[in-house]
Order: structure tokens, then sequence, then C-alpha cells
């Protein structure tokens, strides 16, 4: 008699979309094969009644089989759509992680949970695995076991798809990649594009490159915090807490501080418990702090430590004008107001040391040419630095046409752009960050323009 073959694992329907079918049992995919297998011998020895215990002890745990003609079982996981109330007991859980970004030990309680339930062979479909660790990453989740884990769980994932898709496998891996994930499971996710013929070579070989400084994988941070609601500023006394707090967290107190004041479009305390959880499981807690303040808290917060010494900052500003009855109503009307204006006239900006330097940046072309940065480097009380690695500066002309730039030539000319040297076409620091990487694939240019302070005397 002709033996079984050995049984296969067939995935259920379509999972290329986040959860939408999602497996209805715990029982792991080891215990599935081995009592198919099981099953597949008893009816090869015309054991019926035992082939017919093992089937209801697997539907039971929630697997579908289907015996094929002239022998064989292929089986599969009964799944529900999620509008019907079934959902993966790990994104459950990292779906709860997020909404308790805040509580920091919910949220290590829930990635204990979660990586107990990778331990104990949960079974994660499609791209259940990734999903995960980009929501664990978000909530700011330390736990690297549990990350790794997640991610050799899709990367066993990949090697289970069999046909390639191209469209997936890219997704899948911009979101590991944007939860400080990559190495193994981008290989096998290429290697399975590249079983699928020379159609995917290109695909594949955009896996292999991807990293989390990669522009793909910035762009799904940068989307989620565009997604984010735009919270109040933080209490006078709330702020000055943090600061105290990441100024004491270093290893090394006398290395040279550099500040990166982001423009606070973005800031929320979702986006501080990712970069905390992310810095922590990289092991960079130690050199890299973060808190929300107002930039003039955080120069005078640096500037009164007894134990940094202030060697840069890093000013990233937007849009730098607000146009009557249009545009972004939360900037400020009067230069005075703008964030750039009041670093520059905060005395701490001028105690950086003659080595320091301060590095301003827009998505936007037209700086004022009145705010005091833009007009001292213009008139030279500032020199333009790392002009090498900018390509030269001159970041070019003004920028095309748009609503924004038409309502305010109709409000009477609005402010100049500041053209000339000193703008770098490239980001001097070698990296970007989520909005350059977002405005760099729409194809925006990015003006950056990074002075050194001369030598006073």
């Amino acid at each position: 008699m002709r033996g079984e073959p050995p049984p296969r694992v067939i995935r259920a329907g379509n999972a290329n979309m986040r959860g939408d079918l999602v497996p209805a049992s715990r029982l792991p995919s080891t215990t599935v094969v081995e009592l198919v297998q099981r099953r597949c011998e008893a009816r090869a020895s015309r054991n019926y009644a035992a082939a017919d215990a093992l089937k209801e002890r697997l539907e039971a745990g929630g697997v579908k089989l289907q015996d094929c003609l002239g022998g064989g079982t292929t089986w599969e996981y009964s799944v529900s759509r999620r509008d019907g109330g079934g959902a993966s007991p790990m994104t459950a859980l990292a779906r709860t992680a997020l909404e308790s970004h805040t509580d920091r030990a919910a949220v290590s309680r829930l990635s204990d949970e979660a990586l107990a339930l990778c331990a104990a062979g949960e079974p994660l479909l499609g791209r259940v695995a990734a999903d995960a660790a980009f929501d664990f990453a978000l909530a700011g989740c330390e736990s690297a076991p549990l990350l790794e884990s997640l991610a050799a769980a899709q990367a066993a994932e990949f090697d289970r798809w069999r046909r390639p898709q191209p469209l997936v496998s890219l997704q899948v891996c911009e979101r590991l990649a944007a939860a400080g994930l990559g190495g193994a499971a981008f290989a096998r996710a290429a290697a399975a594009l590249e079983r699928g013929g020379a159609a995917h070579a290109a695909a594949a070989a955009s896996l292999r490159g991807l990293s989390f400084g990669s522009p793909r994988p910035l762009r799904w941070l940068w989307r989620r915090a565009a997604a984010l609601p735009k919270e109040a500023p933080p209490r006078d006394a709330d702020a000055d807490a943090a600061l105290a707090l990441a100024l004491g967290g270093f290893d090394d107190p006398r290395l040279p501080l550099v500040l990166d004041l982001g423009c606070g479009c973005d800031s929320s305390a979702l986006k501080t418990a990712f970069a905390t959880g992310t810095a922590s499981r990289w092991g960079t807690a130690a050199t890299a702090r973060f808190a929300s303040a107002s930039a003039e808290r955080c120069l005078a917060a640096a500037a009164s430590s007894s134990t940094s010494r202030l060697a840069g900052v890093l000013v990233q500003f937007p849009t730098p004008y607000r146009a009557p009855g249009g545009g972004n109503a939360q900037l400020p009307t009067r230069e005075e107001g703008y964030m750039l204006w009041r670093v520059e006239t905060t005395p701490a900006i001028h105690s950086t040391s003659p080595r320091g330097g301060s590095s301003m940046r827009s998505e936007k072309h037209p700086f004022s040419r009145r705010i005091p940065p833009c007009e001292k480097a213009r008139r030279g009380l500032y020199s333009p630095g790392l002009r090498a690695h900018g390509g030269g500066g001159g970041g070019g002309g003004g920028e095309g046409s748009s609503l924004r730039r038409a309502r305010v030539a109709r409000a009477g000319g609005g402010v100049g752009a500041a053209d000339g040297p000193g703008w770098l076409r490239d980001n001097p620091l070698g990296v970007l960050s989520e909005t350059e990487a977002a405005l760099l694939l729409d194809g925006r240019r990015v003006h950056r323009f990074l002075a050194r302070a001369r030598g006073r005397g």
C-alpha cells in the first residue's frame, strides 16, 4: 500500500492585510504537524478509529483537515474575520501595549506575556509577527528578546510562503526595520522572492539593503506621528523634571552635550516612548536621552548643568511663516514668535564652545531674512561649516508654486527667502529624520543650514 505523503501547511485565505485573517487556535504548529502525521499513519494502517479520534482532537484545537484523493492530507488553521471578533492573541497583546504606552509597568508585563506566547509556539501567520513587533516598538518595549523572537517568527513565515509576494514582503520588512530590527528576516524574505524568478530580483535587492535609517522605514514612523493628535505642551514643572531626569541619566556627563531640538509638530508621549525603548534595546540609553520641553527650557537646563558642556545644538524648524486665513494656524504671526528666533536670542545658545555649533534646517525654502541666524550668516557673523559634506552649499533657488505660497503672495508678499551660500543639499550628519525621509520620498527638498560659531574675542 502506498504510504501517505507528508502533511503540508496551506495558509488560510489571503493574509496579506494586517489582521484580515487570524488563527482561532493557540495549538502550536509543531503539535499540529505531529498529530496530522500520526493520523496519516493511522489511516495508512487502516486504524480508522484512532484516525477519527485524532481528527476530533485537531478540529477541537481549531485545525481544519482535508483528505486528498489518492492519499495525503492538508491542513490549515480555522480563521475568523476581525469584524467577527476573532483576533490573534499576539495582535491583542501588541495593541493593548500600544494603548498603554504611558504605563511602563503595563508595557513590560504585556511584553513578558508576548514573549511567553512566542516560546509556547503560538502560530503567527501572514504579517502578524511584524505588525506586533512594530506596535510593541512604538509602545516603548525594552525587551530585546521579544522583538527578536517576533522577527524570527516573521522570518520563518517567509520560508512558508509558497509564492512570492513582493509588495507584502517589502511592507513587512519596512515595518520590521522601523521597529529597529533586521538581519536574517530581510535575507530570508529576499530569498523567498528570489525563488520566484528573476522578475523579483529588484525587490529582493531592496530587501537586503533595508535598515532602520532607510527612507521607507522612516516614513512608517512619520505617518504614525502625523496621524497622532497634537498634544498640549507640558507644564513647566513637568518639563523641568523630565529635563533633569534626562541630563542626569548619562553614564559620563563629562562628554560634550549635543541638543536636538525638534519643532514639536510630532511631539507626543508615544514618540518619546518609542525613542526611549529603542535606545534601551540598542544599548545606547547611556548616551541618548529624550524629553518633552520647550527649546528655551532645554537650553537653559543644559547651560545650568554643572557637569554637561553644551557643544552643539541642532534645530529642526518647520515652515517658518503663516498665511492669513489658511495654512498652519498654530504657527505664530510675528517673527519673534518662531522657535528659531527664540533659540537664537536665548543667552545659552551663545555659550557653546568655539568648536561647537548650531545646525538649522527646514523642509521649506523661505526662511525670513529677518530671522537672526540667517541674517548673521549672510553678513558673515557665522561661517558656514561642513561645506564639503553638503556639496558646496547653495541650496538653489526658490521652490515651485503652492497654494500656501500663493496665499502669502496675495496677503502682501510674505517673507523673503534666504538664498545664497550656507545651504546644504545633503544632511551633514549622515542620517535622516522621519520628516526628512518622508519629504525625500515625496520629491521635496530640505534646505539645511549648518553654522559654527567663530571664536569670540
